[in-house]
């Protein structure tokens, strides 16, 4: 990091400069480039937590496109507290316009008043349509560019971005990128109506969702190596543990001097950058950093220490080492590079650190709209200062939200946290057991999980349905480990039989709740649908027409071919976890047509396949949909019906099925 960090929040230690588990999307992304150069368009955001690598992705692309004789544009949302309309915009286009002739500029802007206009200083939106009349005439604009080999747009960090921005993009989105244009948007995850508006607008026109997750244990430990190839494997397990799979602080750590706790070059940078900034403002970083995720303005000022919050946060702000974020709960910050967080948390000590998230526990319970799930990383860290009771409390609130939406690995560590504490009612531990032992199951750990469920079983009577649940889940368990069946994880990396790329995309698919996480399942397609590209297997292409498929739910007869298609390519692989996935979809889309014979026949032949050997997910998957068509045909007795099918042998646990 340059002494300060540079106005506009980049540090070189952030991001990488290699693309590590990015292949699919950037093949994606690849392929809208094809695209433009065709005369096609497209639109796509690239999401992802700080130092994920949303910002080298889309550099890629940006090369990329150069190399390929594509124009290039490029904006970024704007830390700054007094952000001018259409800054990212603007200063896009007028860079690109800047190393042109002043005729060719004439031409490219004739007729083009809105956005002639505001190039010129003289940005007015007040008359009615004066800004619908504004972003078509950058449409327009955009479309003269990409006259000869196409144009890639690329504005990132919009979450930072003014509203206009935002709405101008959500226009786009909308009405549809210009021939031969490419927009390509990054951001950090954050909320807002304009924000989510944007989303909704580029899921319904078409456009791409992709949602960059951490890296996975062994991507980390291999991104270390790379970097110092010297490395111990103690050495590389402490960058692992520490990186919470963040890029950009494997690099940081791996390249610092050494990895014990106040790492020589970290507490450099953090001096570096916090050079000449006063007490407050070093107070307000510690406490944002200590955090690791946004924190609300309305928190830091029920702190003590923050007198002059603004002020503080201005200046930091101005320093790029903050960046301020809009949220249902107002203004939020967050640290721009995760190693500086690091740093912060190696020079506070283990005391310092307790007592930081002790406070900011405090602080957050004030703030309305902060849930449990927010409040308990620091309850956990700060458990020995906090009461145990409400510790606890918390724990299991936030742990069993994270369950309920299918975040197991989140799901986790509170859920053993309220356990360890001691303090959980006896009455309680059951529940908080049988969790954490489908959430263990469900990422891969079936001895954990077994172990979760024997504890169970020894707490309640014999006859408890608890107790008899639980002893089914353990026979489920037992049988699927020995024969040999494949476990699914909850993300790419954890333990369980090498999947094929098609095959960990569709297994991803099958660990997101359809009804309640849209943005989720939108990515899931996505990255199925990135697997066609020149050279794909057969079984990528397969699960691609497969996300044609969930992406087209609007139109279920289309949806449906494109079902048929993937289903022709892959129905004589009967191991493939994508044949028995397809014959599931199409199973699902022919009740929605109401073709029960159809869907009868789909879902018996996801039955019949994934009897021959398939993952858990798929397999509880194909025999809900079996015990399911009969009921819906009128051939079960309706006594029989909800309660039978939930509990018979046949079926799959209810714990995470």
């Amino acid at each position: 990091m340059h002494v300060g960090c540079p106005g506009n929040g980049r540090c070189d230690l952030d991001p990488i400069e290699a693309l590590y588990e990015r292949e699919a999307e950037e093949r994606r992304l690849n392929a809208l480039l094809d695209e433009a150069r065709a005369g096609g368009s497209g639109i796509a955001i690239v999401d992802g937590a700080v130092g994920s690598g949303v910002t080298s992705l889309l550099d890629e692309s940006a090369r990329s496109a150069a190399h390929a004789g594509i124009t290039v544009l490029r904006g970024r949302g704007a830390a700054s507290l007094e952000a001018a309309s259409l800054a990212p915009v603007l200063t896009s286009i007028g860079a690109h316009l800047d190393g042109m002739r002043a005729v060719e500029r004439a031409r490219l802007l004739d007729g083009l008043g809105g956005i002639a206009e505001a190039l010129g200083g003289r940005l007015e939106t007040s008359a009615p349509l004066a800004e619908t009349a504004l972003f078509e005439s950058v449409a327009r604009l955009a479309r003269r560019l990409a006259t000869e080999h196409g144009l890639l747009w690329v504005i990132d960090d919009v979450h930072l971005a003014d509203r206009m921005t935002l709405s101008l993009l959500t226009y786009l989105a909308a009405r549809g990128a210009p021939r031969g244009v490419v927009v390509l948007i990054g951001q950090h995850p954050s909320t807002g109506p304009a924000l989510a508006d944007l989303r909704r607008a580029v899921r319904s026109g078409g456009g791409s969702l992709l949602e960059l997750s951490p890296l996975s244990d062994d991507a980390a430990a291999r991104l270390a190596r790379r970097i110092r190839p010297d490395l111990d494997d103690e050495g590389v397990a402490v960058i692992v543990a520490r990186s919470n799979g963040s890029p950009s602080i494997v690099r940081a750590l791996a390249e610092a001097d050494s990895m014990t706790p106040g790492v020589a070059r970290l507490d450099a940078l953090l001096e570096r950058a916090l050079a000449g900034a006063d007490e407050g403002a070093r107070t307000v970083f510690e406490l944002i950093a200590v955090a690791g995720a946004d924190v609300p303005h309305a928190a830091l000022a029920r702190l003590d220490g923050t007198p002059d919050l603004d002020r503080s946060c201005r200046q930091l702000i101005t320093r790029g080492l903050i960046e301020r974020t809009e949220s249902p709960i107002g203004t939020a910050y967050r640290v721009t590079a995760p190693a500086l967080a690091v740093a912060v948390d190696d020079a506070l000590g283990a005391g310092r650190r307790q007592l930081a998230h002790a406070q900011l526990a405090a602080a957050l319970e004030q703030v309305p709209g902060v849930d449990a799930e927010a409040l308990a990383p620091h309850y956990r860290a700060a458990a020995q200062l906090l009461p145990a009771d409400r510790t606890v409390e918390i724990l299991v609130e936030a742990g069993t939200q994270a369950h309920e939406r299918r975040a197991f690995q989140a799901a986790i560590p509170n859920l053993e946290a309220a356990l360890a504490i001691g303090a959980l009612a006896r009455e309680r531990v059951p529940e908080v057991l049988a969790r954490l032992g489908d959430a263990y199951y469900l990422t891969g750990r079936p001895e954990d999980a077994v172990r979760a469920f024997r504890r169970l079983i020894g707490l309640v009577p014999d006859d408890d349905p608890s107790a008899e649940e639980a002893r089914f889940v353990l026979a489920w368990i037992r049988s699927d480990v020995e024969g040999g069946r494949v476990r699914v994880p909850a993300n790419p990396g954890m333990p369980g039989r090498a999947h094929s790329t098609a095959e960990q995309a569709v297994l991803d698919l099958f660990m997101v709740d359809r009804f309640a996480e849209s943005d989720r399942l939108d990515a899931a397609a996505g990255r199925l649908r990135a697997l066609d590209v020149p050279g794909a297997s057969v079984e990528q292409r397969a699960a691609a027409a497969l996300g044609d498929a969930l992406g087209s739910w609007a139109d279920l007869e289309l949806a449906r071919a494109h079902c048929e298609r993937a289903l022709a390519l892959v129905v004589d692989a009967p191991h493939s976890v994508v044949a028995q996935a397809v014959a599931a979809e199409l199973a699902r889309l022919c009740l929605a047509l109401g073709d029960i014979d159809a869907a009868d026949r789909a879902g018996q032949l996801a039955v019949e396949l994934v009897h021959r050997g398939g993952p858990i997910a798929v397999e509880a998957s194909a025999r809900c949909l079996g015990a399911l068509l009969p009921m819906l045909r009128g051939d079960l007795p309706e006594a029989r019906r909800p309660n039978a099918v939930s509990r018979s042998r046949d079926a799959p646990p209810r714990h995470g099925s």
